[in-house]
């Protein structure tokens, strides 16, 4: 399920026009990244791994949509901190790679 979910998070990256070729590099590379570190602790947490990797693709998604809506897009970075919070220290890594995410996705203008 995460593995696929990576997938679906790449291709809404893909997909958005709104996406520079070098924003669109770096967001890939971003979720490459991330698709390492959930691989890392998937085998300690299953379920926790899951949970950041569907919120990883809702706020991918709220972010790269036609017409974003301010409200969701914080909703959804709420929901995924949260998810995290948890991994904050003992994943420091994964914490690291989905903040990068996030911050590159907002400072892209998506």
């Amino acid at each position: 399920m995460i593995q696929d979910t990576i997938v679906k998070i790449n291709a809404l990256i893909e997909q958005a026009d709104r996406l520079t070729r070098e924003q669109r590099s770096q967001l890939l590379s971003l979720t490459e990244q991330l698709q390492r570190d959930i691989q890392l602790i998937e085998t300690v947490d299953q379920e926790q791994a899951q949970s950041v990797a569907v919120l990883a693709k809702l706020t991918s998604h709220e972010y790269l949509r036609s017409e974003q809506n301010p409200e969701l897009i914080a909703m959804a970075e709420e929901g995924l901190a949260l998810a995290i919070a948890d991994y904050e220290k003992s994943h420091p890594k994964l914490y690291q790679t989905l903040q990068s995410l996030c911050i590159a996705l907002r400072g892209l203008g998506v």
